[in-house]
């Protein structure tokens, strides 16, 4: 789980409202620039050579356009398909070209992300910032990035966002400002609803395939390693971990690694296409730790990332045995309030770091009741091990809309 907080999130996170013939939800409204102007009349006003300047003012600006910020600060193109990173690698030379100074900030979005910031709006506080649930996206099979400016305001109207557009339309991305959603650029060509059904037949694995038979870029082979050629797996020196229940890369990251941020490293070294399918007691190299400690990660402390659900109460049952060490949990991590948890914080557990690892999932109950934050990915994840299970906790619970859990429903756990 790879995510980070953002100021401007409810713009950037808002997924493409396509116009119905795509396959998708309704359009939405034209944006709007300066003074009531629409957004490309606003741009055309603004964009670089709109105001004639005199030539010793127009060599300067030109060589200032020379020089541009990061265009993937965070690493994001080593997360989406190749294709689409490679598409992207003509976009921001075709946005440089125009002296367009961009970043790539969110590419590759797994299923429970994408959830949390459904949830938003609806069963969570804040405003609402996508109208797409987990699997609904182009973000959570890696063939959508979104990209914004450089500077104090990334995503002000100001901006050439109609050269951005025609930047990436000219390196064959579809672009979202036809539909409102500016900072979004995709892989063209392909129907969300085709993108589910791939996924159901084979996962990101098969995703990934047939955009390659589309696009071009490598096979994914059965072990979930790229072929002809395009293997990302490094030989450099790192030690092994072996994966236990609860365990996401971001996770791993941070107790291995000391930042979360690094999960796209040990992604890289394994091979791993979709970080959501990560199994219990696998391999994992893991490059610049030296592995002491083992499967300990050196300090005999387990490390949890908080998900949708999770209490003190119920992380310290996990991992200590019982729920009334909520405080130890707590006092490790300087927590005062016990109730200001935040989904996918990172907590060290003390003395538990052998606490998950000793089984493939949680003691699972024949029932299970239904709590305040809950999500039937939460609760499969939990008590089958997987969130990717929660259509079984549906379909043993003849659940119609998984996401109306009503607090207090007693659901049936299948063995």
């Amino acid at each position: 789980m790879v995510a980070a907080a953002k100021s401007e999130e409810s713009k950037k996170s808002s997924e493409p409202q396509r116009p119905a013939s795509a396959g998708v939800e309704k359009g939405g409204g034209k944006p709007m620039g300066l003074k009531g102007a629409s957004f490309e009349e606003g741009a055309a006003m603004l964009a670089p050579g709109a105001t004639k300047k005199p030539p010793a003012a127009a060599a300067a600006a030109d060589e200032q356009t020379k020089t541009f910020g990061a265009a993937d600060p965070r690493g994001i193109l080593d997360g989406v398909h190749p294709a689409l990173a490679a598409k992207l690698q003509g976009l921001i030379a075709n946005a440089h070209a125009k002296g367009l100074d961009i970043q790539i900030i969110e590419g590759m979005r797994s299923f429970q992300r994408q959830n949390e910031l459904y949830a938003k709006g609806r069963t969570k506080d804040g405003a609402k910032v996508t109208n797409a649930k987990a699997g609904q996206s182009y973000h959570n099979y890696g063939v959508a990035v979104d990209i914004a400016f450089h500077g104090a305001k990334p995503y002000d109207g100001r901006h050439n966002w109609t050269a951005l557009g025609a930047a990436g339309e000219a390196a064959g991305l579809a672009w979202g400002g036809h539909w409102g959603d500016r900072p979004h650029f995709e892989i063209g060509g392909v129907k969300i609803a085709t993108l589910q059904k791939w996924y159901a037949n084979g996962g990101l694995k098969n995703v990934w395939n047939q955009i390659s038979a589309i696009h071009g870029g490598p096979t994914i082979d059965e072990n979930g390693e790229k072929g002809e050629g395009e293997g990302t797996k490094t030989s450099g020196p790192g030690g092994t971990y072996k994966v236990k229940a609860g365990d996401t890369l971001g996770a791993i990251a941070e107790k291995l690694l000391g930042d979360m941020s690094r999960w796209r490293e040990i992604a890289k070294a394994n091979g791993i296409i979709d970080p959501e399918k990560l199994r219990v007691g696998q391999e994992l190299k893991v490059p610049g730790w030296k592995g002491e400690g083992g499967d300990k990660g050196g300090s005999g402390a387990a490390v949890h990332q908080v998900r949708p659900g999770d209490t003190l109460s119920s992380i310290a049952e996990r991992y200590l045995g019982a729920a009334s060490k909520w405080k130890v949990v707590a006092e490790a991590n300087g927590i005062a309030d016990p109730r200001a948890l935040k989904v996918g914080a990172v907590l060290k557990i003390p003395g538990g770091g052998a606490g998950e690892g000793d089984k493939t999932k949680a003691p699972a109950p024949k029932s299970y009741t239904v709590k305040a934050g809950d999500t039937l990915s939460a609760i499969a994840e939990r008590y089958l091990g997987s969130a990717l299970k929660w259509r079984e906790l549906a379909a043993a619970n003849h659940l119609d809309n998984p996401n109306r859990l009503k607090v207090g429903t007693v659901i049936r756990i299948p063995a």
